[in-house]
């Protein structure tokens, strides 16, 4: 485990000991690059619940691919679904924004660049998701869309388009808020660019050791292992400090 700006930086013990809430994000944080759960990582993720800390889903996936999977893993959070565009806790289903522009802005780039939609695009309520290959170039999709009020986010796994006003942020804050607890008192776990909004949102930012540099320097806390291994060896870290203290 690597602590950035160890000695000069924020209270690292203080926030593990202050935290009542972990948002991970899926695909390449709990999964390699082949989309299989790692098991080492879902261990961990009951080991958090059972220290009383609520696990929390966050994911470009639609609702129904990340509700299932936050029940089977037991992650007892609310599910942050479509890139924090979609939240679900007790029942209730809330969303940050209309899909209507990002349908509008896939289209254009479906057509200009020959993208296909993604297969959970039939469940979406505000994301628009497009397969992409390893040569895709976000920069070009981004002039062809411009002038329309949509973000464009590249995860490696697909290209999300969304309303300007979404991200991982805001659907985290939307998460904590119905749990009735402060950002403050949350970790987050990505591996992406996708994740800044929400590492940038919490107490307690952390990154897995495959992310890029860029999600890496808004992080106090970088797994030495990748993936899913990553997310337990964070988790543990975390535990650890704790030792036993239940929020």
């Amino acid at each position: 485990m690597r602590l950035l700006r160890p000695g000069r930086g924020p209270d690292v013990e203080g926030r593990v000991l202050g935290l009542r809430m972990v948002a991970v994000d899926v695909d390449g944080t709990l999964t390699g690059p082949d989309l299989r759960l790692s098991l080492e990582a879902v261990s961990a993720l009951r080991r958090a619940e059972e220290a009383g800390l609520r696990v929390c889903l966050v994911t470009g996936n639609s609702l129904p691919v990340a509700y299932a999977l936050a029940r089977y893993v037991g992650a007892s959070g609310p599910v942050v679904a479509e890139n924090g565009g979609v939240v679900y806790h007790g029942g209730e289903v809330w969303t940050a924004a209309p899909r209507e522009p990002a349908l509008r802005a896939a289209e254009v780039l479906a057509r200009e660049m020959g993208l296909r939609p993604a297969f959970q695009n039939r469940w979406r309520l505000v994301d628009a998701a497009l397969k992409t290959g390893p040569d895709f170039d976000l920069e070009e999709a981004r002039r062809l869309v411009r002038g329309l009020p949509v973000r464009l986010m590249h995860s490696g796994f697909a290209l999300h388009v969304v309303h300007e006003s979404v991200d991982k942020g805001v659907g985290l804050r939307e998460a904590a808020r119905r749990l009735g607890i402060s950002l403050e008192e949350a970790a987050a776990v990505g591996d992406s660019e996708t994740d800044i909004p929400m590492l940038r949102a919490v107490g307690l930012p952390a990154a897995v050791a495959n992310a890029p540099d860029s999600l890496k320097r808004v992080a106090l806390l970088v797994s030495e292992r990748e993936d899913g291994e990553g997310v337990a060896e964070i988790l543990d870290f975390i535990l650890s400090l704790r030792g036993g203290r239940r929020p």
